[in-house]
């Protein structure tokens, strides 16, 4: 077993033990049973607290009723919405070694296991998809109490409290560094592409040769550097965003993709009668609505939406920052922006460098009578 194994489990043991209170208002109890989950295949392995092994693994899926309804990434109802399938759960705790309880002297109680692997299930179903793939690298051993905290500690906030849209990267700071007169060798480094334009590394020799075009040192910064630095379009952005939430709005849970493709498949006298009856908010105007019911576009039903809005200083952030909102959401989201915007006197003009204008500049302005995303 790892040493970041072990080390990560005994945090939560002494959260546990301290008698801090869970995200859902319950007293803590220490846990038999921890968890982890396989960056490759999403299947869950169960661990003593002292992160060893007990050869059983299971996944979520297959312990969940196939009749159960949709839960929303963030429902704080979650937990009474999943039907578990104890059967399979049994099939799970079968499967333990004994061996391993008696030489770390633990008991095997089934009524105990069994709880604490409906906590951990329905912990992590109600985390946001971008929690999700934090923790699913095998390394972290998870106390099923704790799940919530461990994803806050695993998920490292991209919000840097700027009002731009894009920047922030490596090439930006070099050449701000070069317009001020302090530019280091390695700012200069990453302007003549010897160093990758997010994070400063120098490239690898297959990066520089002659006939290559790469700015980066990795897939990570190059999906990070594009989506941060604004060299992804809005298109790339939602791809990325729909990769991990599938169009599922974040506030209600409906499935807004889903919804999209059954009105695409219908005929325009039809699509009217299916919005309605799921009651989706109308277009205010006449050729708004003719334009959804004769031509729908999946931009129509969900938006790739910032937690922290940009014009609330949520700019030049990465994908924890975004959210899926389904249209109704993020409309009744951006009204409440304009209001917090107008209330808090956030509506002065700054010029940011490299052209860019304060996006809260926009709210000083009339505006027009189509509404559009302060987001």
């Amino acid at each position: 077993i790892s040493a970041k194994k072990k080390r990560i489990s005994s945090d939560y043991s002494s959260m546990a033990a301290s008698g801090q209170p869970k995200s859902e208002g319950r007293k803590i109890q220490d846990s038999n049973l921890n968890f982890s989950v396989s960056k490759n295949s999403g299947r869950v392995a169960l661990h003593l607290t002292n992160g060893q092994l007990l050869n059983s693994n299971f996944a979520i899926e297959d312990l969940i009723n196939r009749t159960q309804c949709l839960i929303p990434a963030n429902s704080c109802d979650a937990s009474e919405k999943i039907k578990f399938d104890d059967g399979a759960i049994s099939s799970v705790l079968s499967l333990i070694d004994e061996g391993v309880l008696k030489r770390n002297d633990v008991s095997f109680n089934y009524k105990s296991f069994q709880c604490e692997i409906k906590e951990f299930v329905k912990n992590f179903l109600s985390l946001r998809e971008i929690e999700k793939k934090a923790l699913m690298n095998g390394e972290i051993v998870l106390n099923p109490y704790f799940v919530h905290q461990a994803a806050a500690k695993a998920v490292v906030s991209s919000v840097t409290g700027s009002y731009s849209r894009y920047g922030g990267g490596a090439n930006e700071n070099a050449a701000n560094n070069v317009e001020l007169g302090i530019a280091s060798s390695a700012d200069f480094a990453v302007l003549n592409n010897k160093a990758c334009a997010w994070c400063a590394n120098i490239l690898s020799e297959a990066s520089t040769a002659e006939g290559v075009t790469s700015i980066y040192c990795s897939q990570e910064c190059a999906m990070e550097g594009r989506l941060r630095r604004g060299g992804m379009s809005s298109t790339h952005v939602r791809l990325q965003v729909f990769a991990l939430e599938k169009g599922v709005c974040q506030r209600c849970g409906v499935d807004a993709h889903a919804l999209y493709l059954r009105i695409k498949a219908l005929q325009p006298p039809e699509r009217l009668n299916v919005l309605c009856n799921a009651n989706w908010n109308l277009p205010k105007t006449g050729a708004a609505l003719e334009r959804l019911l004769q031509h729908p576009k999946e931009g129509d039903f969900w938006q790739a939406d910032h937690i922290v809005a940009v014009s609330e200083g949520g700019g030049r952030c990465g994908l924890d920052n975004l959210q899926t909102l389904c249209t109704p959401c993020h409309l009744r989201d951006t009204e409440q922006l304009r209001s917090r915007l107008r209330l808090s006197g956030g509506a002065r003009s700054e010029i940011l460098g490299r052209g860019q204008q304060d996006i809260r500049a926009t709210f000083s302005q009339k505006q027009p009578r189509k509404r559009k995303s302060a987001d």
